[in-house]
């Protein structure tokens, strides 16, 4: 592991706490003795910690959640590739860790210091309750992760409101193209034809059904949550309300 030290602004130096140090030497131990090797040079990427919590903070089951939240809420960084530092945290978690090596992971990671700078307020996980994938407890984590306005999700999707990967052959194309391209994509691998019907059952905001129509002339019919989308998709030229269903006709 590797440290940027932060300087004051008096320009000294900060030492963390000797226990931040000797916690993360076991840890990486314990990490390596159960497979998990983190040697920077394997993998081109360098993780840079900001803080002394930060390491906790990471490894904390559930890990795969942890580490994503604390990259995004920076309690570290990543040096060198990232797509390498994928690599490596999927090597990492797909790693079947005996009760013994886990016990000890878990003790090493509760030795580490929990100090660090107090993240902003948020509305928090879902508090779902009631029988595992049953219908009410899914249809409350559908609109606890959906209904937030698409204000919010307008900031990061394309102007069709994709919210599915897009498609980048040459890896150059930006967002927008990338996502007509991809739209492109599946019309052509489908094959379709004018007059055709095409259904797309969860469709967001339209997007597929409403470039089908437009591109190559088919009748689309969509369906879609009734709870989980607040408007229309923005380019539904031609879209006939029916409760949680449309269909588009160009």
């Amino acid at each position: 592991m590797h440290y940027r030290q932060k300087k004051r602004q008096s320009g000294c130096g900060q030492r963390w706490p000797s226990s931040w140090r000797l916690g993360e030497a076991q840890l990486n131990g314990q990490l390596a003795t159960s497979g998990w090797n983190l040697t920077p040079s394997l993998y081109r990427v360098r993780p840079v910690l900001k803080h002394p919590g930060a390491l906790r903070r990471m490894v904390t089951p559930p890990i795969e959640l942890s580490m994503g939240e604390a990259f995004i809420y920076g309690d570290f960084d990543i040096e060198g590739d990232i797509f390498a530092a994928f690599s490596l945290i999927d090597t990492s978690l797909t790693r079947k860790l005996s009760v013994g090596e886990m016990l000890g992971l878990i003790r090493s990671i509760r030795a580490l210091p929990k100090s660090g700078p107090a993240r902003p307020l948020s509305r928090g996980p879902s508090r779902l309750r009631g029988r595992l994938h049953s219908r009410e407890r899914d249809l409350a984590a559908i609109r606890y992760h959906y209904d937030v306005g698409n204000d919010f999700f307008a900031l990061w999707l394309d102007p069709r409101m994709q919210y599915s990967c897009g498609y980048f052959p040459t890896g150059s194309e930006g967002l927008d193209t990338a996502q007509e391209r991809k739209l492109e994509h599946i019309c052509r691998k489908l094959r379709l034809q004018p007059g055709e019907r095409l259904l797309d059952v969860g469709c967001g905001w339209g997007g597929l059904a409403t470039y089908a129509a437009e591109r190559y002339g088919v009748e689309a019919l969509v369906s879609r949550s009734a709870r989980t989308r607040s408007s229309t998709p923005r380019h539904s030229s031609g879209m006939e309300s029916a409760s949680s269903s449309w269909t588009i006709a160009i």
